[in-house]
């Protein structure tokens, strides 16, 4: 388990807006938090959890650096929390985990603050016409046994597409074959809409 916390460069600018300085002294501060803050979480991890435990802070661009972190350490899934600020997208997930999902190359489980459960007993899985949406079955599988847990397939298309909507249900067919052999899934639907994000939300 790497744990990894990003200082955000610290930027002054003074009252015209036309000059800006970095200040060290104020990044130097924040690194030397954040370098104990991640001793106490490893120590607490390592305490109840027979895990290896590697702690890392730089200064940067959170999504850039957790992605290129991925990449450079080769990792297989990132973690991170969401605290969203403005916007619709930014009020779901915060702008930090908005970005590094789509920076990285390799999936992203954003917890709310709120969250506080530590099972998934109820899982959305929803459905879209692209490549690849029955296989990435296969990488929940693993989750939906471990916590015995039900799942719902939800199709979404774009509204009055039919063409859309019949490669959709071949699609959601496809899916609940495939997990058919254990009954998994409690229910399915298929929606027509105008923003298949906040229909997923909804």
């Amino acid at each position: 388990l790497h744990l990894l916390h990003v200082v955000q460069p610290q930027i002054y600018t003074d009252t015209t807006g036309m000059h800006s300085s970095i200040l060290p002294e104020i990044e130097q501060t924040l690194l030397n938090d954040a370098k104990e803050n991640l001793k106490k979480h490893s120590a607490a991890i390592q305490k109840s959890n027979p895990l290896a435990v590697k702690t890392y802070v730089e200064i940067g661009t959170v999504a850039i650096s957790i992605s290129k972190y991925v990449r450079n350490n080769q990792k297989d899934l990132v973690v991170m929390g969401t605290h969203g600020t403005s916007g619709w997208n930014e009020f779901f997930l915060g702008s930090n985990a908005m970005a590094t999902i789509k920076e990285c190359s390799c999936p992203v489980l954003t917890i709310p603050p709120s969250f506080n459960k530590r099972t998934f007993d109820s899982i959305l899985y929803p459905i879209r016409n692209v490549d690849g949406v029955v296989e990435k079955y296969d990488y929940i599988k693993p989750i939906i046994e471990k916590n015995d847990a039900k799942i719902h397939l939800l199709g979404v298309a774009q509204q009055n597409d039919e063409y859309e909507v019949s490669i959709l249900t071949n699609k959601l067919k496809s899916v609940r074959e495939a997990i058919l052999h254990n009954n998994e899934y409690i229910s399915y639907e298929t929606h027509q809409c105008e923003n298949i994000a906040e229909k997923i939300l909804e």
